[in-house]
């Protein structure tokens, strides 16, 4: 598996996270991130190791990629749903489409 090869703290991204998929940087926002839950959280760094370990910038495969590696892990359906939800700010119609391929 693919880890990221540093990560930094900015404020320049429009959510929690964000990976650079030729450097592996992972980029964190901690105005959004910080609010998160701790099972929010690891959902978030799952979802951008999905980026970069499918090396994808599909969103959808990498949710996809962060629920199986989580679910490895022990967390529940429920759990992941919830944290997914309270990820996303569903400010628009694509990040409403992520959350109805959740529940598919």
């Amino acid at each position: 598996m693919r880890n990221f090869s540093s990560i930094e703290t900015v404020t320049w991204i429009d959510g929690p996270a964000a990976v650079d998929l030729k450097t592996g940087v992972l980029y964190i926002n901690p105005v959004h991130f910080d609010k998160l839950s701790n099972v929010a959280k690891r959902f978030v760094i799952f979802h951008e190791l999905g980026h970069l370990n499918a090396s994808t910038d599909s969103e959808e495969a990498a949710d996809e990629w962060a629920f199986e590696h989580m679910i490895d892990l022990g967390n529940s359906n429920v759990e992941l749903l919830k944290a997914f939800y309270k990820s996303l700010p569903f400010s628009n119609k694509a990040q409403i489409n992520r959350a109805e391929q959740m529940l598919i």
